[in-house]
């Protein structure tokens, strides 16, 4: 899968320690954007999208078709402190909601979702 970086906010955030995580979904077919985002930013997109008024640190949009996976992710990385580690978590979380994941829906894939997350995760870590 292409991963495509981008930074919209002032933060300095090195995109190629994340373009490491690309590796990882090499056999899946697709194009994903992610982009960090500002507070007002997400804000608007949660508001608009979830109709939820209230920043959030990550929205996945979905716009596969087919076999053909692509969609994009608004990460913003100041919501709460965040290390290389959590906004790792927070790309593949996103990546995962692209794929079908849904933790909101159902708590046994909840639970599926945090066992992909913490193996691709302890998998990067060890291989970083």
């Amino acid at each position: 899968m292409k991963l495509s970086f981008y930074n919209q906010t002032r933060r300095k955030i090195n995109l190629a320690h994340f373009r490491k995580i690309e590796a990882f979904f090499a056999e899946t077919e697709g194009t994903i954007e992610i982009t960090f985002v500002s507070g007002a930013r997400i804000r608007q997109a949660n508001r608009d999208f979830r109709f939820k008024d209230k920043v959030t640190d990550v929205l996945s949009f979905d716009y596969s078709e087919g076999r053909e996976i692509s969609g994009e992710i608004l990460i913003y990385p100041t919501c709460h402190p965040k290390t290389k580690d959590e906004l790792d978590r927070l790309i593949i979380h996103g990546i995962l909601h692209i794929l079908g994941y849904d933790h909101e829906k159902d708590e046994l894939q909840a639970q599926e979702m945090e066992t992909i997350q913490e193996h691709f995760l302890e998998k990067f870590r060890r291989e970083s």
